[in-house]
């Protein structure tokens, strides 16, 4: 993940980026994986980004698991918006 230096004009939250991924807040974490709150400027919306701590050994099987995941529904689960790779860090973006 690509980490920018905070600048002085702006808060040092709106700089961290991931790939095309604007981070705000880091809204939690266990210890497999941290939520954050993220602005997409591709299509102008904020939206949660669940990624793991740590760089997956094997990055096809988090993929597959997390597309597996994202097909479930429920009226008590965020809707998956996108499962996909940027910077080699694997996410899930959700509402």
């Amino acid at each position: 993940m690509t980490v920018a230096a905070p600048s002085p004009t702006r808060p040092a939250a709106a700089s961290r980026r991931l790939g095309r991924f604007e981070l705000r807040q880091l809204l939690g974490k266990s210890s497999a994986s941290m939520l954050w709150l993220a602005h997409d400027p591709q299509h102008d919306t904020e939206l949660h980004l669940l990624m793991p701590r740590q760089q997956p050994a094997d990055l096809e099987a988090w993929l597959r698991h997390a597309r597996h995941a994202a097909r479930l529904q429920h009226p008590q689960l965020a809707p998956v918006l996108e499962v996909g790779v940027e910077d080699r860090w694997p996410f899930v973006a959700t509402a």
